[in-house]
């Protein structure tokens, strides 16, 4: 039980494996369980959404669905994680970098990949199947579908950002948004 409001019930998922061993002496064999059973969806997979792909895979959530349009380019390397030179050559797209990256770790996670916008029928279909979604995008059309998603059809959206603004002295400060 999290709160008031969420509570965990399928837990029928092995999550016995060695490379899991911390995260079950760290969380307990049931909270184990319960994580691999998850169905997450990430919408944005930028410098936001590719560290929560990543976090979330190697702490067990064993279903994964990675939504984005766009493709590495040069300005992504110092910001997506499993990106590479080599991807933003070829203008790869950011699923298929971060999805190959996820199954690289040799984890038993399976992962959908949806080369759309969160707002074509095909991402949205995949996103009312989830148990959670994480709103990594950064246009206000992508967060209202989400904000849509989670009223209409009770799917709970965290959303992440980061909010970067000029300081007087000519560089940046950061807020969490």
């Amino acid at each position: 039980m999290i709160g008031e409001r969420w509570e965990f019930k399928a837990a029928t998922a092995d999550s016995n494996t060695p490379e899991l061993d911390r995260q079950r002496r760290a969380f307990g064999v049931e909270t184990s369980r319960q994580l691999a059973e998850l169905k997450v969806g990430i919408v944005g997979l930028g410098g936001t959404g590719s560290a929560v792909a990543a976090l979330v895979s190697r702490i067990g959530v064993r279903h994964l669905a990675l939504i984005d349009p766009d493709h590495i380019e040069d300005t992504n390397l110092g910001r997506l994680h499993f990106a590479t030179r080599f991807d933003a050559n070829l203008k790869r797209p950011k699923v298929d970098v971060v999805g190959e990256g996820i199954a690289e770790l040799g984890l038993p996670t399976s992962i959908v990949r949806i080369r759309h916008y969160n707002t074509q029928s095909e991402a949205l279909a995949v996103l009312r199947a989830c148990d959670v979604v994480f709103g990594c995008t950064d246009d206000h059309l992508g967060r209202e579908v989400l904000n849509r998603l989670a009223h209409f059809y009770y799917v709970p959206v965290i959303d992440l950002g980061l909010l970067i603004e000029p300081n007087d002295q000519g560089g940046y400060d950061t807020f969490d948004a």
